[in-house]
């Protein structure tokens, strides 16, 4: 979640729809998850991998930016990830090009094939 509170700093410095939309719903899913947490609707793992999975598309929404923004965003997104957790995208990318070596057991290993391709 550091991450994320991190993102969102980052992020209110941008004047973007996309990104007023993504920032709307991340405070949503947060609150939601708060509950879902108390509730022992979900387990902290669950809510650990919905997290990573989302840093690992967040570059893919991002995409939709125009040229300058994109840039601008994605070169704070990877700031604040190499400042917490340096190697994020560069193991998902190796994991992405190597699995072609180990066979996919996860379905959350087909999404990792997927971004990068």
């Amino acid at each position: 979640m550091k991450v994320y509170q991190e993102l969102m700093l980052e992020f209110k410095e941008l004047d973007s729809d996309l990104i007023t939309n993504i920032l709307d719903s991340w405070s949503t899913s947060f609150s939601q998850m708060e509950q879902y947490l108390e509730n022992k609707q979900i387990r902290k793992s669950q809510m650990n991998s919905g997290l990573q999975q989302g840093l690992k598309e967040l570059p893919d929404l991002l995409s939709d930016l125009p040229d300058k923004e994109r840039e601008i965003a994605l070169l704070k997104l990877y700031k604040v990830m190499n400042k917490n957790i340096p190697d994020f995208y560069y193991s998902t990318h190796n994991k992405a090009v190597n699995g072609k070596r180990y066979p996919i057991k996860l379905l959350s290993e087909i999404y990792l094939i997927q971004s990068t391709l």
